[in-house]
């Protein structure tokens, strides 16, 4: 059986055709709207009143914030990894299995305990810390193909989306 041949069932009982392209212009029409339809990241949360609204997390903002102050007084990626761990700074995965534990969600994800360079990099390089949602930065031609990087130009750019952390001329 191929994709295009499965059913949703509906609440009333009644099958509907599972259509990949529908669900595909149900994303894109939200990504245009500037729906952020994944998990806010590190530094983040949804709202508890508007999920559509994304608040700062002090505690987090304030890793960023450091790990932003490393950078611009000249330490590496690693450097900042081996800081922020030998200062048992929480990682991003920790810092989100704390929340789910006080949500009483865990979701059995994988904890990282130690920083890494990757992950400092990663902050580093997400504009999203300054306030900048970018959506379509990367599609995917079939179910299980490969990522391919989307242009700056056809990428869904929202400035002011959210408040940010990092003031935008400090973003490299």
């Amino acid at each position: 059986m191929g994709i295009s041949e499965l059913y949703i069932i509906k609440r009333d009982g009644k099958r509907a055709p599972f259509s990949v392209e529908k669900i595909k212009r149900a994303i894109s029409a939200r990504q245009k709207e500037g729906t952020l339809l994944t998990r806010p990241p590190f530094g983040y949360q949804r709202s508890p009143d508007d999920k559509k609204i994304l608040e700062i997390i002090p505690k987090e903002a304030e890793i960023i914030r450091e790990i932003y102050r490393l950078y611009l007084s000249g330490l590496g990626y690693r450097r900042i990894a081996l800081f922020l761990t030998d200062h048992s700074v929480p990682t991003p995965s920790q810092a989100l299995h704390e929340r789910e534990i006080k949500l009483g969600k865990l979701s059995g994800r994988s904890v990282a305990y130690r920083w890494s360079d990757g992950m400092v990099k990663e902050i580093l390089d997400n504009d999203f810390y300054t306030g900048v949602l970018r959506l379509k930065k990367r599609s995917r031609s079939t179910v299980h193909g490969k990522d391919k990087r989307v242009p700056k130009d056809e990428q869904h750019f929202f400035p002011d989306h959210h408040p940010a952390i990092i003031d935008p001329a400090d973003f490299t």
